[in-house]
């Protein structure tokens, strides 16, 4: 697949960069925290049995951060949980939509920290013998995108002016966890059906095996910073990227946010109440255990923390009380307090970065960085599965199936026991669907976000990314510093590890069928779409349409005649300013003084095949007419908004953007609203005939002056079968499509 294709749809937003003393451009920051630490018996998930909260062993939260200037904005958020599954996300989008009006949703970037002891965000499976007391999922996830928004909605309104700045440093934290050996160990580390398949490389393998060659992949030892600080220059908070999951601890029965509760205590302690996003850099073949060194490491703990081991030996962890499987002796030396340690030793490296890179970079602070964010939806090559693996797995799915569930003895061995099978079972029948999912389309539709900051660029992705790709990202990018960030949530689903060819022909677990989505190949794509849309949003030269246009007045309904004399809005462009749009759009106005006459023409462009048009169902009026091929009109005064969108097959929806309006924006509908649409092989054409005095305008004003933009989303198939969709722009609005702040101005000729 050559890499145009690769693009789906591009939603840019963006802003052009101004030099520091704009103050237009000034950048607002905010802060926001909420704990998602919920009571009660919250399923764990991380492992292949399912685990129950016995309890909180730290605090487990969600931090946000709004990084926000005149032009464009970026809501941070990290969250101590394994995973940040789609109904949360969705969730925590709807939330945010219904409670703040303006709130940019799709500048929203969610990550995992993959702490293996948060509550589990997915949709957890009991369909087994179960005598544990569990929180049903919907519960947990509804709880969970509660607390997000919160932190969200904090943040946001803490906005306030203030300032970034810079830098990187060294902190060991990951290491590699994928063994390779001199032969093929495929029968000496058996497979787990549903679980892995071994070859030349194993997860987590025996490294005193007289076989052991190597690591597959080296130590990534940078840690990148951005610091934050209000308008009187003192510390607020930090983004901490680091190539490593916090999973320390990663069979533990209580909620634990891993090493990162160390570094924001630390932290705290010595910056006060400062706030926290914690990023995993691309780390899906790392881990926080290193395997070759291991007396020596518990030497070191027992030396170095012997106070903190014989405080935690008094008051150690909660687990089940009984279940041979769950029980465990504690011990000065045992795997539980070594892990703990080993988050203590991981978070004192992270904050003398912390501190190591503050003493420099804080010499240069950034109040007006500038801020572009794009969003990418990609289609990556999904990993290929023969016929001969799918009725494999099929066999060993009915094999599975002969398995018994325990219906009797410890409740707590049961649920280990009965999910872990349940599990196998899942993960095995994954192989098939998958095999059917790629008979339909060979490739994933995946986001990424790509945030230019100034001179620094964060780019996005939700799987669980082998380390070289990060490499071969950040060598190639054009900017200073390059932030990856793994496991972001995205709307169309979870990601899985993705692996590198190496890792492919390896084998092991991370790197065969039951753990990857998308092939190396897909893997290649991503990479190379990733540079190419951090270079795009390197660039920085906006074109511009004329902001404020004299619409012609006529004496009742306008003639086929009177349209020549009208107000032209044409030379749509990408949303994001940057270039003329291939398929643009022309919008002409006219008015009467009582009403606004609204004259659409769309062509559909030289590669199309077909627009994608509402399906039969859709409503002629409130649909989610968004969803294809359209044209958005805005008309605004004050703070005031109200949009129109229109699509062919007469379908349009009307809404109210404002303060004043206490209803619902998209049940408001605008009285004696006229509207129609066609379309043809050629493109599309309509009209909507807006009566002025029904839009109830609070704000007073001129009342032959209004506010206004227009959008077009462009959604075809093209010639060659790939689905394409694109955001064009009369103006670009450097923000959400309703920043009113970017619209251009109207004046209606009496």
């Amino acid at each position: 697949m050559g890499l145009a294709a690769l693009f789906l749809f591009t939603s840019c937003v963006s802003t052009e960069l101004n030099s520091s003393k704009s103050a237009a451009k000034r950048l607002k920051i905010g802060w926001g925290k909420r704990s998602i630490a919920m009571e009660g018996p919250v399923p764990i998930t991380g492992q292949f049995y399912l685990r129950v909260s016995h309890g909180s062993f730290t605090p487990v939260e969600a931090s946000a951060l709004v990084l926000e200037d005149s032009g464009d904005a970026v809501i941070f958020v990290s969250c101590d949980v394994v995973s940040v599954q789609k109904d949360v996300y969705n969730l925590v989008r709807e939330f945010l939509r219904k409670e703040i009006p303006g709130f940019p949703v799709e500048k929203l970037i969610i990550n995992a920290t993959h702490t293996h002891a948060g509550p589990g965000t997915g949709n957890v499976s009991l369909s087994y013998p179960n005598k544990v007391k569990i929180i049903p999922s919907e519960k947990v996830q509804r709880f969970v995108a509660r607390q997000i928004a919160e932190a969200d909605k904090e943040a946001w309104n803490n906005r306030a002016e203030g300032s970034i700045a810079y830098g990187y440093g060294f902190a060991t934290t990951g290491h590699s966890r994928r063994t390779i050996y001199l032969k093929d160990m495929g029968k000496t580390f058996k497979a787990t059906s549903g679980t892995t398949v071994n070859g030349f490389g194993k997860m987590y393998g025996d490294t005193a095996d007289a076989a052991f060659a190597s690591y597959e992949a080296g130590t990534d030892t940078f840690i990148n910073l951005l610091y934050t600080f209000d308008s009187k220059d003192r510390l607020s908070g930090a983004i901490i990227n680091v190539p490593c999951p916090s999973q320390t601890n990663e069979d533990a029965w209580v909620l634990h946010a891993s090493f990162w509760h160390n570094v924001r205590e630390k932290l705290t302690a010595k910056y006060g109440a400062v706030g926290v996003i914690a990023q995993s850099a691309a780390a899906g073949d790392l881990s926080p255990r290193q395997l070759h060194y291991n007396q020596a490491e518990k030497r070191r703990y027992m030396l170095k923390y012997r106070e903190k081991i014989a405080s935690y030996l008094k008051n150690p962890m909660a687990h089940p009380a009984v279940g041979k499987e769950c029980k465990r002796e504690v011990s000065p030396d045992c795997r539980e307090v070594i892990e703990l340690m080993r988050a203590e030793d991981i978070a004192n490296r992270i904050v003398a970065a912390f501190d190591e890179v503050l003493s420099w970079a804080g010499k240069e602070k950034f109040s007006a960085p500038g801020i572009r964010h794009n969003v990418h939806t990609l289609l990556l090559a999904r990993k290929s599965l023969p016929e001969s693996i799918v009725e494999e797995e099929k066999r060993k799915h009915a094999a599975s199936m002969k398995e018994k569930f325990m219906l009797k003895g410890d409740r707590w061995e049961m649920l280990r026991h009965n999910s872990r099978l349940n599990s196998r079972r899942r993960r095995m029948k994954s192989v098939g669907l998958r095999y059917e999912a790629q008979k339909k389309s060979p490739t994933l539709a995946t986001d990424i976000h790509v945030v230019r900051i100034g001179n620094i660029a964060f780019a996005t992705n939700r799987f669980e990314l082998y380390m070289d790709y990060q490499h071969r990202i950040q060598a190639r990018s054009p900017f200073e510093q390059t932030f990856i960030v793994q496991l972001t949530a995205d709307a169309g689903g979870c990601g899985s590890y993705l692996a590198t060819a190496r890792g492919e022909r390896n084998k092991g677990y991370s790197a065969t069928a039951y753990s990857n989505q998308v092939s190396s190949t897909g893997g290649q794509q991503l990479v190379d779409a990733t540079v190419q849309a951090l270079k795009e949003v390197k660039k920085v030269p906006f074109r511009k349409n004329p902001a404020v246009l004299g619409v012609p007045r006529v004496k009742g309904d306008p003639a086929e005649s009177d349209w020549e004399r009208a107000a032209v809005l044409n030379r749509f462009c990408l949303a994001d300013g940057s270039a003329l749009s291939e398929s643009s759009a022309e919008i002409r106005l006219l008015q009467s003084g009582e009403k606004l006459y609204l004259k659409v023409t769309c062509p559909a462009g030289k590669n199309v095949k077909k627009l994608i048009l509402p399906s039969a169902g859709t409503p002629k009026r409130d649909g989610a007419v968004w969803q294809f091929e359209s044209i958005e009109f805005f008309l605004a005064k004050g703070k005031e908004a109200y949009q129109f969108i229109l699509s062919p097959e007469d379908c349009l929806m009307d809404r109210v953007i404002s303060p004043f309006y206490r209803g619902s924006a998209v049940g408001w509908n605008c009285k004696n609203l006229q509207w129609g649409a066609k379309a043809a092989d050629s493109g599309w054409s309509g009209f909507i005939t807006i009566p002025l005095k029904e839009l109830s305008f609070k704000e007073k004003g001129n009342n032959a002056q209004y506010r206004f933009n227009a959008y077009r989303t462009h959604y075809y198939v093209d010639k060659n079968g790939q689905v394409k969709k694109f955001a064009t722009s009369y103006l670009a609005p450097e923000g959400i499509f309703s920043n009113i702040s970017r619209f251009g101005t109207l004046n209606f000729a009496k």
